[in-house]
């Protein structure tokens, strides 16, 4: 079984700099369900690469996972 996965990055001026390099913070979503459009969301560092996605599963709202990276959690 093929498992199709769409990302989508974009620039959110809600998200705290980088605490690792001060980059700014990309929000993500990887799509795990294009059908029904279902998403996990995450914050990249543009610059460093650091995220707050975990391996197995991100957050299921664009706000929880700014709120994450935000307090670092």
């Amino acid at each position: 079984m093929t498992i199709d996965v769409e990302t989508v990055m974009r620039a959110n001026i809600n998200t705290e700099p980088c605490p690792y390099c001060g980059g700014e913070g990309i929000v993500g979503c990887s799509y795990f369900d294009l059908w029904n459009r279902m998403c996990d969301w995450f914050v990249e560092c543009a610059e460093c690469g650091a995220t707050n996605i975990n391996p197995t599963r991100g957050y299921s709202t664009e706000e929880a996972a700014i709120k994450a990276w935000n307090t670092r959690c």
